[in-house]
């Protein structure tokens, strides 16, 4: 669907597609919304550089429209938003006031720009488990999800310790990971994740 209204350019003489301005910028406000990390920095700026780049070319209806097709109104505004608010991104407060739900949690947008900033490591975890949260997702599911970023493999356990993947301390280091873990990332923080999670992936 993204590469319907594609259109041609030329690159060194080569004549190539390119996404549409609507398409691109879709593209990059889905992305930042689920890259909660340093990469979701580098796609807010990719956004403020794509709406400067098109400015007055963007049909920011036909973006609502495919933002709704795709169930992805609530990233496509996290992501306009956070561009508007941290780069200055040239957003129209009435496109704002579009795609914003009339039930949308403001806290939402506070828990977006915490993840990022946090430490990388920190998010991506506290991201991860964060899933736990997601309405509807089979017991079995969340279980598989707990115990694989719990108790990874030895080799990752080796790795991230130093130590040899065939050592018997692997097993004390898995200990050690897990009240690492209890410490570090407390309920509060998979918590406050997981309502991100549920707003960004509620159906609309």
């Amino acid at each position: 669907m993204l590469w319907e209204q594609a259109r041609p350019f030329t690159v060194a003489d080569i004549e190539v597609l390119s996404l549409s301005p609507e398409d691109l910028l879709f593209h990059l406000c889905f992305h930042t919304a689920y890259m909660n990390t340093l990469f979701g920095i580098r796609f807010l700026n990719d956004i403020n550089n794509t709406i400067h780049c098109y400015q007055n070319k963007i049909d920011w209806e036909l973006l609502f429209e495919r933002a709704t097709q795709w169930k992805a109104v609530n990233p496509v505004y996290i992501a306009l938003y956070l561009a508007k608010d941290w780069l200055a991104a040239e957003v129209p407060e009435k496109v704002l006031a579009r795609f914003k739900p009339d039930d949308f949690n403001l806290e939402v947008l506070a828990n977006a720009k915490e993840m990022l900033t946090v430490d990388i490591n920190h998010a991506l975890l506290s991201y991860n488990l964060a899933a736990l949260w997601i309405p509807k997702k089979p017991f079995r599911e969340k279980l598989s999800i707990f115990l694989k970023h719990t108790f990874p493999g030895h080799d990752e356990i080796a790795d991230i310790y130093h130590i040899p993947a065939n050592s018997l301390r692997v097993y004390y280091y898995y200990l050690v990971r897990l009240g690492y873990l209890l410490i570090r990332y407390p309920a509060k923080v998979w918590r406050h994740n997981g309502d991100y999670l549920k707003q960004l992936f509620r159906v609309i």
